[in-house]
């Protein structure tokens, strides 16, 4: 009943500390500030009357619709020794963007970058994941047989130079 409309996409996650999970991401109200729902499934099996749920990732403002995030992926990066979560934003909002979150903390998700409006891309985030070394995230933008993806810098995010991602293969700014 929390999560109306259900869940768009899931993700299964082993977290560092060997914890299974389950991210969802959900089809939430507009008054409901989170856009995805962590599960942990060893509490989900035991019959946990939350369901398992330990966390929920925030979705930053401005939303613009009623949805959470769209994709989400999430994985340990071994040079930082951080869980990482990659989700795309509502697609449905030039805003939506993409994020990446901290989660070696799931009860407080770290926001580490944000990417906003690029020029040319739909509106909103999609597809959001990271290449094994977690410095560049690959976009798909829309669900088009021909759509291109792309491809983004995300060093200079991650060693806080900029705190707004900006064009694909290009410095952030």
């Amino acid at each position: 009943p929390d999560t109306p409309g259900g869940f768009h996409n899931i993700f299964t996650y082993k977290h560092s500390t060997g914890r299974v999970l389950l991210f969802a991401t959900t089809e939430s109200p507009l008054s409901v500030p989170h856009g995805a729902n962590v599960y942990d499934m060893e509490l989900f099996l035991q019959g946990d009357p939350d369901y398992g749920l330990v966390s929920r990732m925030p979705l930053p403002e401005p939303r613009g619709a009623a949805r959470g995030y769209h994709d989400a992926y999430v994985a340990y990066d071994p040079a930082t020794g951080q869980d990482k979560f990659y989700g795309g934003g509502p697609e449905t909002t030039y805003l939506g963007g993409n994020y990446v979150w901290d989660v070696t903390d799931i009860t407080n998700p770290r926001l580490l970058v944000t990417q906003l409006a690029v020029h040319g891309q739909q509106s909103g985030g999609h597809t959001w994941v990271a290449t094994p070394d977690h410095r560049y995230a690959i976009s798909e933008m829309t669900s088009l047989a021909h759509a291109p993806l792309r491809f983004y810098d995300l060093k200079p995010a991650l060693d806080g130079d900029v705190a707004v991602a900006g064009a694909p293969g290009a410095a952030f700014g």
